[in-house]
């Protein structure tokens, strides 16, 4: 029978009752809720609302409807995030999964692995990558197939096959597996044992202080292809500061506008000087700028931004909380899409002379690292990562228990030197030193936070 004339009253007392019984019915396991409950601390102060709440939504954990309030500014942001976690309690035996999906798919890895301990996210990353040898586009310029170990000799195209007999030493990567980031710690505080003279930065703060991560993985409407393989150099960078003693952040698919309130709120934050240092990787398709010095990084909605717009957000005026402290910068981006093939072998040294002033300079501290050279692009292998990133992490790994970051990014840039792409085609890495001292990142040696002067 159909009731006409349903007074408002009576329909929300129906909606009510209907509400409480899902819960009964519904309701999480216990287990899983305890898990939420014991680390509700962490969850609240660490998630990223932003980028969690629209996946929450299209999973159906939330209905957009419910959804509304956890975007209601006129609420204190806390409060929002400690109110979506009580309430994915009563939303189904399925809803944990979906937060613990939800999250790893947003960058929030730590809070994956104190939800569920022991978890294996190599694994649910290279899920989110099919297993089939292609070329991929970054940028704007064709790339290799990834090397690793086929089960026949046919999987290995002709091309490379030659490309192998022509250059018996070439590789097409790294490695053939993806690589497990466990680093070397130091046995010795290498910021107070250097040379007369030499300036270094200090490098004993617990937190080292912040590493700031943006990933552009996918872009609106595709307009440029999936970035495929960066999930995994998002992990490995995330693993390699956390274990350097960073507080890692890290943000995904973000557009222009995204991006530049991101970039400029962390660099203004003031907690930069409780810490020693701090570092910031940006991995997206890129291109070349206004000139061929100019280099542009490309937002997930595909509008572009300097990579000198980044690097002015840091300056001793912009960030007064990060003056005389170390600013290390990493860009994982296409710089243009030429590709180098090498020419003969000749030898040279270039040297440059520095200066040094007593006033406080714009722009000083800050060590910039680049993927590339401008105009040129950078190789990405869809299963095991970038060339750059991959070599990043292999380095830093292995020798910043000893080594300063400098050297290291000379090593790295060996290490991109023993790669040859199916083409024939070779990549350089580069990087440029703004007023940037000597810095030793000291792996597992803390003392109390330094308290600059």
């Amino acid at each position: 029978m159909v009731r006409v004339g349903v007074s408002g009253k009576w329909y929300r007392r129906k909606l009510h009752r209907l509400a409480v019984l899902r819960v009964v019915l519904f309701k999480m396991n216990e287990e899983d809720r305890q898990k939420i409950v014991h680390n509700l601390v962490e969850l609240v102060a660490q998630t990223n609302l932003d980028t969690l709440l629209p996946e929450l939504l299209q999973k159906g954990v939330f209905t957009l409807e419910m959804g509304q309030k956890y975007m209601n500014n006129s609420v204190d942001l806390l409060e929002r995030k400690r109110q979506l976690y009580l309430d994915l309690q009563t939303r189904g035996p399925e809803a944990f999964q979906h937060l613990i999906v939800s999250l790893m798919k947003t960058g929030h890895l730590d809070l994956v692995q104190q939800l569920q301990p022991g978890i294996d996210l190599r694994s649910f990353f290279l899920e989110q990558v099919p297993r089939n040898v292609a070329h991929v586009r970054q940028g704007t310029a064709m790339f290799i197939p990834p090397n690793y170990a086929p089960e026949d000799d046919t999987d290995l195209s002709p091309r490379l096959r030659t490309l192998q007999l022509q250059i018996p030493h070439s590789v097409a990567n790294l490695s053939q597996e993806p690589l497990k980031v466990v680093v070397k710690k130091a046995t010795m505080r290498k910021d107070i044992c250097t040379p007369k003279g030499l300036q270094v930065y200090p490098m004993s703060s617990k937190p080292r202080g912040y590493f700031f991560m943006i990933n552009n993985v996918e872009f609106v409407n595709n307009i440029f292809d999936p970035r495929k393989g960066s999930l995994v150099d998002e992990e490995n960078l995330h693993e390699l500061f956390r274990e350097f003693g960073y507080i890692v952040e890290s943000h995904r698919n973000q557009g222009l506008e995204d991006m530049k309130r991101k970039i400029r709120e962390f660099a203004q934050r003031r907690e930069h000087s409780l810490y020693d240092s701090c570092v910031v990787a940006i991995m997206s398709h890129g291109n070349m700028g206004s000139s061929k010095q100019d280099s542009v990084i490309i937002a997930a909605n595909g509008q572009y931004l300097e990579i000198e717009w980044v690097l002015e957000q840091f300056t001793n005026e912009n960030a007064p909380s990060l003056q005389a402290r170390p600013k290390i910068f990493f860009f994982q981006t296409c710089r243009g899409d030429g590709q180098d093939f090498g020419v003969k072998l000749t030898s040279g040294r270039i040297k440059k002379d520095g200066s040094s002033s007593s006033v406080l300079r714009s722009m000083s501290d800050m060590l910039i690292g680049y993927s590339t050279l401008p105009g040129f692009s950078s190789n990405r292998d869809i299963h095991l990562g970038t060339w750059y990133i991959q070599a990043i992490c292999e380095v830093f790994m292995e020798h910043a228990c000893d080594t300063d970051v400098e050297d290291m990014l000379k090593l790295v840039d060996q290490k991109l030197a023993t790669l040859t792409a199916e083409d024939g085609s070779l990549q350089t890495s580069s990087y440029e030193n703004r007023g940037f001292r000597k810095l030793y990142f000291n792996p597992g040696l803390f003392d109390p936070p330094s308290g600059y002067a």
